[in-house]
């Protein structure tokens, strides 16, 4: 079992109200899904055992193969280890046993590397059904990776048209783990002068799983074999802002996509993304006292651009 449909988390534009046409370049707004695989597998934080002084697998691998395989028999369910990163906060690394395959498929888990490959997951993305859009068509079995997502493009036909694009899909294939990461501990309690998130969200927060989403940080050497910690509360974090936070969040992502993009050169094009934009939002809603009570859209949008 790949992932299951009843647990896909669709995010980005069109979840927050931003559908396209006359703004975004005249560009619809593609779907983004999170896709959760491989539930029958547990991944454990291996926290535990570095501080009891067992070195990392790709140091010893020995015991990490008898942790492993116990945990396996233990609980009936097939079992990875998660390590962070210590040079680069928010990543991972993922450890199964050798000879590790995922479900029936014949891609392997592991190849030249004691750790997961993130690109051995892109390879898994299987193709989409577009239901919330009431259109049922299979994708091409060509994709494009876009950081930890694949990018699908579905195909329908018409009368007029053989074949035409009628929906881009941005598909990111997560691994769940169910820890709250120790670099984000300090958002849970550190001094909010605005009294927001409030500690009945947090603890909401906090309570909900970690997604692993298979893309490295681009300085490192190891990417290859990195997961990026992804926090699912974090539309959690966007139902509870107020609607003129919310305009000024998409005038933020417009104003990213139709001016600065396009004066960017290929290099840097990606140093800006709407994720950055929803934490400056964010950060502004949490910091000051009166852009967490936004009263015009052009306070907001002012102050946003100055943080």
């Amino acid at each position: 079992m790949l992932c299951v449909c009843d647990d896909t988390i669709y995010v980005g534009s069109r979840t927050e109200g931003i559908s396209g046409g006359w703004y975004y370049s005249g560009e619809e707004s593609d779907i983004d899904a999170i896709l959760p695989f491989f539930e029958e597998y547990d991944v454990h934080d291996a926290q535990f055992y570095l501080d009891e002084g067992i070195e990392k697998p790709n140091i010893n691998e020995n015991p990490w193969i008898y942790f492993t395989a116990y945990y396996t028999l233990l609980c009936s369910r097939k079992t990875f280890f998660a390590f962070y990163d210590e040079k680069f906060p928010g990543y991972m690394n993922i450890y199964c046993l050798p000879n590790t395959y995922f479900s029936s498929s014949k891609e392997p888990a592991r190849a030249g590397h004691v750790y997961i490959e993130n690109k051995s997951f892109q390879n898994l993305v299987r193709k989409t059904d577009a239901q919330d859009l009431n259109i049922t068509t299979e994708t091409t079995n060509q994709f494009q990776t876009n950081g930890p997502a694949v990018t699908e493009r579905c195909f329908s036909s018409s009368f007029l048209f053989s074949k035409y694009e009628s929906l881009v899909s941005d598909n990111i294939p997560c691994l769940y783990f169910d820890y709250w990461p120790p670099c984000a501990y300090d958002w849970t309690i550190r001094y909010k002068p605005n009294g927001w998130p409030k500690d009945e969200i947090i603890n909401q927060i906090v309570s909900q799983k970690c997604m692993l989403a298979p893309v490295g940080h681009h300085d490192s050497s190891n990417k290859d074999v990195q997961f990026r910690l992804s926090v699912t509360g974090e539309n959690l974090l966007f139902k509870h802002l107020n609607q003129v936070q919310v305009y000024c969040y998409i005038l933020l992502k417009i104003i990213l996509k139709d001016k600065l993009r396009p004066i960017l050169t290929s290099d840097n094009k990606n140093i800006l993304s709407s994720y950055c934009m929803k934490n400056v939002v964010f950060w502004c809603v949490e910091r000051n006292l009166s852009i967490g009570r936004f009263l015009t859209l052009s306070v907001a949008y002012n102050y946003a651009l100055e943080s």
